[in-house]
């Protein structure tokens, strides 16, 4: 006669628990690295726009400009590329790498906390050639114009003050802080464009001479500076 088997049996009430629920919860992303994820695909986007307007002046316009055009131009592009690669990487590092991670999600990461800084600079570079078109055609706007660089210097200051904070910051739970830089940076950033954009068109305007064809082409200059600026912004 066989004897009982000594093997106990794992009824219902003795199973292990699951592991699943005894992790950390998954916070909501959709108004944080959701937010960074459309703004990258937008950013994309207007990228594209970017790339073929540098290969429009590089076939058309590049031969007749002097140096100083063609390092703005050069450079706004060269930083615009780096940006879009840094919320590139940042967006892979958090939602790829980092997936199903609650702890990565809070910590920082060197794309992450290089962002503003790009940012920042890329539109005061940006708003500084700007403001030298508006001299080139109104010297006696120089007031206005030194005004409208300092606007775009203090974006850029305070950006990189966001960034430096974001690196100091043993976390990302609380990001009161830095994000007080980047929106006051912004809303600097935001009244240089709209002082140079506004300068730029009085001075188109009042540049007319009464003839259909010139005022036409001025009309075209006008819409062009008005939607340059909204691009910026």
């Amino acid at each position: 006669m066989d004897a009982p088997s000594t093997t106990s049996q794992t009824t219902p009430s003795t199973l292990p628990p699951p592991v699943l629920p005894q992790l950390p919860p998954v916070p909501t992303l959709d108004s944080t690295f959701g937010a960074i994820l459309i703004g990258t695909f937008l950013s994309l986007i207007l990228y594209g726009v970017s790339f073929h307007q540098l290969y429009r002046y590089l076939k058309l316009y590049s031969r007749r400009d002097g140096v100083v055009v063609k390092i703005f131009v050069y450079s706004t592009f060269t930083l615009e590329t780096v940006l879009i690669l840094v919320c590139m990487h940042a967006c892979y590092h958090y939602l790829v790498t980092s997936y199903f991670d609650p702890i990565a999600l809070v910590q920082g990461v060197w794309s992450f906390d290089a962002i503003s800084l790009l940012a920042g600079l890329t539109i005061c570079v940006s708003q500084c050639f700007f403001a030298r078109r508006v001299y080139l055609l109104r010297p006696k706007c120089l007031p206005l114009v030194v005004v409208s660089v300092l606007f775009s210097f203090a974006a850029f200051a305070l950006a990189t003050a966001a960034s430096v904070k974001t690196i100091l910051a043993s976390s990302l739970i609380n990001p009161s802080s830095y994000v007080i830089l980047d929106t006051i940076g912004i809303g600097a950033a935001v009244i240089s464009d709209t002082l140079t954009t506004s300068v730029l068109v009085i001075v188109l305007k009042k540049s007319r001479t009464g003839l259909r064809r010139t005022d036409r082409m001025i009309d075209r200059l006008v819409l062009y500076s008005v939607n340059t600026g909204l691009l910026t912004v």
